[in-house]
């Protein structure tokens, strides 16, 4: 199925560059599997994704162990609605509380994320409103091997919810054309300024998993390339998922 979504999107990506933005609901709907795709097929993705579920994973283990009369009542009714035999409770919970022991979240884990992620990520971008915005020579937009990128300007570390209406969808179609989805609409139309094309930039470099390509030498993307990745997830929110399940 992929491989049909992404030769059907060639035809859609070769009328975008050529200026055509006039598509059918047919267009619509493959070019937002595509972008969906772009966004769930990359390395980058699926790492996050088992980084953070492992990290969630045991930051709830270790907040469990931590109280030994809640850890036994689990372990207790696991054991009794498995029919699986864990052993010694109390050393077990030693060992989670002195990392000897971690839960690592598999492969096949983001692999089956990957997919049930595939159709409702299209469907959100569907809903979105699109605006196909220019740049100037002088500031071309780069590309990545995390090619479209999600970027939530609301989600900084804090108590604060993120708020999903400040979502925002680019993918840089040419070095002249980037694709953007807003639901409010205020990426705007037309050619987007240089600084505002280096914004793009720096949020694309920052996304990648690895690398990085442009059309021409801008020096700022190898400093923006050397930058430690933060996760697509925020991991704010993971803890405090995990101390609302621990309290269930």
């Amino acid at each position: 199925m992929f491989a049909v979504v992404e030769s059907a999107a060639a035809t859609i990506l070769d009328k975008l560059t050529a200026g055509d933005f006039r598509l059918s609901s047919e267009e619509c709907e493959i070019f937002c599997m595509f972008l969906s795709l772009g966004w769930s097929r990359v390395p980058r993705f699926r790492t996050d994704l088992e980084e953070s579920a492992t990290f969630l994973m045991n930051t709830y283990n270790e907040d469990l162990a931590s109280d030994p009369d809640k850890f036994a009542r689990t372990v207790a009714k696991f054991e009794s609605e498995s029919g699986t035999h864990l052993g010694d409770w109390e050393e077990m919970r030693r060992a989670i509380l002195e990392k000897r022991v971690e839960v690592v979240a598999s492969p096949e884990m983001s692999l089956k994320m990957m997919i049930l992620s595939f159709e409702f990520l299209a469907q959100v971008i569907a809903a979105m409103k699109w605006s196909f915005r220019t740049t100037e020579s002088i500031s071309p937009f780069v590309t990545s091997d995390a090619p479209v990128v999600l970027n939530n300007p609301s989600m900084l570390d804090g108590e604060s919810p993120p708020t999903p209406a400040a979502l925002e969808v680019t993918f840089p179609i040419t070095p002249e054309l980037l694709f953007v989805a807003t639901w409010d609409g205020h990426a705007g139309a037309g050619s987007m300024r240089p600084r505002l094309a280096r914004q793009i930039n720096k949020l694309i470099a920052l996304s990648a998993h690895q690398y990085v390509y442009s059309s021409t030498e801008i020096p700022a993307i190898t400093k923006y390339s050397s930058e430690p990745r933060k996760s697509l997830i925020d991991r704010t929110l993971l803890i405090r998922i995990s101390k609302h399940s621990g309290d269930e």
